[in-house]
């Protein structure tokens, strides 16, 4: 299999990458909803003091809508952060499973073979100059 179309590829590692910023993002929405909690319990209060039954309503249903928006762009938020921090622990993954995997055949063989990487991996400039040790 093509390691480079790969989501996860040395889950430990990029697992240590994600799980800071998916707890944070977790926090935020929790935060939201929070305020949002708070909000709502003075609107309610505010809320009392109006006689007018329709507009009380109508501003409930209002507050709903605002508060399952809400819920919606938190989700989408985190999921998209997530998807990004995936992709970001990828750049760092993929090369260091690269350079292990030829570090391993270096040990096995005796032989050096150079370390390619794309050029906007994070871990470019390290192999870089692994290639350049070991080719000395």
């Amino acid at each position: 299999m093509n390691l480079r179309k790969k989501l996860i590829i040395l889950p430990e590692l990029q697992r240590k990458i994600i799980s800071p910023f998916v707890w944070m993002s977790l926090a935020v929405i929790a935060l939201n909803v929070g305020f949002f909690g708070v909000f709502f319990n003075n609107v309610m209060a505010a809320l009392n003091v109006i006689s007018d039954q329709a507009v009380t309503v109508h501003f409930l249903n209002s507050l709903m809508v605002g508060l399952v928006l809400l819920l919606i762009l938190n989700l989408v938020v985190l999921v998209s952060f997530t998807y990004f921090f995936f992709y970001l622990s990828n750049r760092i993954a993929g090369p260091v499973f690269r350079i292990e995997e030829h570090l391993d055949f270096l040990k096995e063989t005796g032989q050096f073979k150079p370390i390619i990487l794309r050029e906007n991996d994070l871990l470019k400039s390290l192999a870089d100059k692994i290639n350049g040790v070991c080719q000395k």
